[in-house]
């Protein structure tokens, strides 16, 4: 899985520091556990699920990019896969 995210414009670091950077160590955990708390049937409930986390995790997200792929599937493909591009405001509505 991958995630990418496109946070607020006016996001900005000013003291090059840690403690202003994006979090990735708490929503990867958090995504992490997820994914192993049971069996997902199909990949649009994980990638839904992990735009539900992203965005309720940090406010400053404006959009998410997920993509999943799924490997074994066919003899004649390396993987099936799908990918995500949502704002925070059309996924709210």
């Amino acid at each position: 899985m991958d995630i990418g995210l496109l946070l607020d414009d006016s996001y900005r670091t000013l003291h090059d520091a840690i403690a202003e950077t994006v979090n990735h160590d708490a929503p990867r955990s958090r995504v992490s556990a997820h994914l192993s708390s049971r069996h997902f049937n199909l990949q649009e409930t994980v990638i839904q699920e992990v735009i539900d986390i992203r965005f309720e995790i940090d406010l400053r997200i404006r959009a998410v990019d997920v993509s999943t792929a799924k490997t074994a599937v066919y003899p004649d493909c390396d993987a099936v896969g799908l990918h995500y591009r949502v704002t925070r405001a059309d996924w709210q509505s």
